[in-house]
């Protein structure tokens, strides 16, 4: 996947929900999206010039959770719209920030 390629970034370690989200947006007619199962090589990718429209990350992650995550991707794409998605929502630190909108 070459840089500025892909409008949609999913990243998340459980490769079923990756597989499964993924899927989900191919049905509803999006085409143009990179997966990644290790937030590491996500930040691989914003290095080597990825810039995706949106990120869709899960929360519970090896190496750091998904608003750490997000805030590193924000270095690499400004204005960037995200949504970050869990199994376990107890067991989910939310940021004090009004720049996170939180939906439950």
């Amino acid at each position: 996947m070459g840089p500025n390629k892909n409008n949609i970034m999913i990243v998340d370690d459980n490769v079923i929900m990756l597989e499964f989200v993924a899927d989900f947006l191919q049905l509803e007619g999006y085409t143009n999206i990179a997966k990644y199962n290790d937030p590491l090589d996500a930040v691989k990718a914003f290095c080597n010039g990825e810039s995706p429209h949106i990120v869709i990350s899960d929360y519970n992650m090896p190496h750091f959770n998904g608003t750490e995550f997000l805030r590193i991707a924000e270095r690499f794409v400004a204005n960037l719209t995200s949504i970050i998605i869990t199994a376990d929502p107890y067991n989910v630190e939310c940021p004090k920030s009004n720049h996170w909108r939180i939906l439950d």
